[in-house]
């Protein structure tokens, strides 16, 4: 080593015996004008880790209160003991990259940025309640936890990268505050994704962006409305707890899967969401949320969500198609509300006994036509495939003939329809 400095031999000496060094508590915000006292050069740091190989087994490298010149470079270091910083100002943006650790963490330091691509860690990575004004690199990190817990990170672009690497435990975020994207792309975390209480704010572009990303479950609760673009496509989270309110105007969902979804809400509030969608119409995003209420014994649920997605698709159609689309939802809603078509039939009968009731049609043949009936009459007009042989016997005249007309065009339409809707409700079960 070169000659080393008052404060760093304080830290060459208690590195041996795995002892803290505090250099003091305050606000690392203004670390840029601590003096010589408590500022440590990056070099001697590396030299010191280096070393740790040959050293006693207790060894580590605790600092609080420092200030670090130059850069700390561990490019494909082999470090044996762990670093824990707290506190802490650095100059320059640690690099570890594809460096294998036990432990490693800046705790409440300010930073740069922290390049750690690739990097091996058995233990956890800490950055909670970090200030840091550049991107944190983790592409292809192999982490036993990360915790990023109350940080502040401001980029303009990418924030944090994490596409893709592995967690085998729990990425701890609560209270993160990101200006930025925060890129989880093929993300794998084997725990738990935890955002809770954190604010996304990248307003202009993608605030998170988790396409193919997999946890066992995601957590937004508490967490600020999104600012910026959602992009959750071929994602899974076994179980995802988020209110309505976090997500953002822009989402893309497709292929975005999940188990459970909490808090337990009507149909009705998060299918918002998927209006929203900037890909348009995604079939998809529909049928996994009916898929969902439907496994909680949800079946209106369930049903509600898929008349939605009749709805959007008709959205979709060319003029012509949508008319029939408008006919099977205002008679049935598409197979999903049955009891339409009843109520129709009801008040159209209800119609044809009043007219017909009090002007009965004459006969066609009065030496063959059976006994008029103003109640089977007006349903011989509307049930296609009943024959109760009023309709063949008499024939209304004048206007009355074209409201006969109007039952019979209304009751094949609400056959055909109901036929239509049932047959895809089979479909679907």
């Amino acid at each position: 080593m070169d000659a080393l400095t008052a404060a760093e031999e304080r830290v060459r000496e208690a590195f041996a015996h795995g002892t803290r060094v505090e250099f003091g508590h305050d606000d690392p915000a203004g670390g840029a004008h601590w003096g010589q006292e408590r500022t440590v050069r990056a070099k001697v740091l590396r030299d010191i880790l280096l070393g740790s190989g040959s050293g006693p087994s207790r060894a580590a490298l605790r600092l609080a209160g420092a200030r670090i010149t130059g850069e700390l470079d561990m490019r494909n270091a082999a470090i044996q003991c762990p670093v824990v910083l707290y506190g802490c100002y650095f100059a320059k943006a640690p690099n570890f990259y594809a460096a294998q650790t036990r432990q490693l963490a800046f705790t409440k330091s300010v930073l740069p940025g922290l390049i750690a691509t690739e990097l091996r860690t058995s233990g956890a990575l800490q950055l909670s309640m970090c200030q840091i004004s550049g991107t944190v690199r983790l592409v292809n990190a192999d982490l036993g936890a990360l915790a990023v817990d109350g940080a502040v990170i401001t980029v303009d672009g990418e924030a944090v990268q994490l596409n893709p690497a592995r967690i085998t435990s729990d990425l701890t975020a609560s209270g993160l505050q990101v200006s930025g994207e925060l890129r989880l792309d093929g993300l794998r975390v084997d725990g738990v994704l935890n955002l809770e209480k954190s604010s996304l704010h990248r307003p202009a572009g993608t605030a998170l962006r988790a396409t193919g990303c997999r946890a066992a479950e995601l957590r937004l609760a508490g967490a600020a409305a999104v600012e910026g673009e959602v992009d959750l496509r071929r994602a899974h989270f076994e179980a995802v707890d988020a209110a309505p309110g976090v997500w953002p105007g822009a989402v893309r969902l497709d292929g975005f899967t999940y188990d459970a979804l909490t808090p337990r809400l009507p149909s009705k509030d998060r299918l918002k969401l998927l209006a929203r969608d900037v890909d348009g119409y995604v079939p998809h995003a529909y049928e996994q949320l009916a898929a969902t209420y439907a496994r909680l014994g949800d079946d209106r649920s369930a049903r509600d969500v898929r008349l939605a997605k009749q709805r959007r698709h008709r959205a979709t159609l060319p003029g012509y198609a949508r008319v029939w689309g408008y006919a099977q939802d205002v008679t049935v809603g598409y197979g999903y509300r049955p009891m339409r078509a009843a109520a129709w039939l009801a008040a159209l009968l209800l119609l044809g006994v009043a007219v017909f009731g009090l002007h009965q049609p004459p006969p066609i043949d009065a030496a063959k036509a059976p006994g008029y009936n103003p109640v089977f009459y007006p349903l011989d007009l509307l049930v296609p495939i009943v024959d109760f042989g009023q309709a063949k016997a008499f024939a209304p005249q004048g206007w009355y003939q074209w409201l006969s007309y109007v039952l019979v065009a209304a009751g094949w339409l609400l056959a055909t329809t109901m036929i239509a809707g049932v047959t895809r409700t089979i479909n679907r079960t």
